[in-house]
């Protein structure tokens, strides 16, 4: 991992929803080995299961101890019973989910009123990490296009596992209201027998994360 890759948040309230959003800044992995450091070795989580490493770092630092979790405190706390958006890209959504998580379990909001929606979201953790998020996080959904890899490493095959509903939009054409068509999958799916993501054949490319719904959502970030 590159010392210059970071995760960024931001807590705010739009209307009568508090939204959380997450965005990475990765160098690009050039090899599965410049992957692994972003995943490996698997560390011991406080809500259960083992995270990846850089995903533990970077929600301690930024959530933690950065400020961001004492805001959205603050935020909630101005506007009680309010509805709570989460949402992040690509590494920012394997973030997010950690974040939703802690949020349900430390009983910060009402569980019920929490929801994670996430664009090409990384894996996060393992089979006990999973179990554990999908009996508190009950509204997650993972939006993941045609040809985008990003969700799908580093694999099951590396002790990961999928978290939340997978969202699957078959078309490179995205359209948010839905005309183009998706498919809601099973939480924990291995998506290659339902007609989800990971029945797809190459070209499967990491490149693909970088637009979603017609937007290039990593140019968007850098911007912001």
């Amino acid at each position: 991992m590159d010392e210059k890759d970071a995760i960024s948040g931001q807590a705010d309230k739009v209307g009568n929803i508090t939204l959380l959003h997450f965005s990475a800044d990765i160098s690009e992995p050039q090899t599965f080995d410049d992957f692994k450091k972003l995943f490996f070795p698997l560390k011991d989580w406080q809500h259960e299961g083992k995270v990846s490493r850089f995903l533990k770092e970077s929600f301690g630092k930024l959530w933690r101890r950065g400020g961001m979790r004492k805001r959205f405190q603050e935020i909630v706390e101005e506007q009680k019973n309010q509805e709570v958006l989460i949402t992040g890209h690509s590494f920012g959504g394997g973030l997010a989910a950690l974040v939703a998580l802690d949020i349900v379990k430390e009983e910060l909001a009402d569980k019920d009123k929490v929801t994670l929606i996430t664009l090409g979201q990384s894996m996060v953790g393992d089979e006990d990490f999973a179990k554990a998020y999908e009996q508190q996080v009950e509204h997650s959904f993972r939006v993941v296009r045609r040809g985008d890899s990003i969700p799908h490493v580093p694999g099951k095959e590396h002790k990961y596992e999928y978290n939340g509903k997978e969202v699957f939009y078959e078309t490179e054409e995205m359209q948010s209201n839905g005309s183009t068509g998706f498919k809601i999958c099973k939480p924990h799916s291995d998506s290659e027998d339902d007609g989800c993501s990971g029945q797809q054949e190459n070209p499967v490319r990491a490149i693909n994360n970088d637009e979603y719904f017609g937007r290039n959502v990593t140019a968007g970030l850098e911007r912001e």
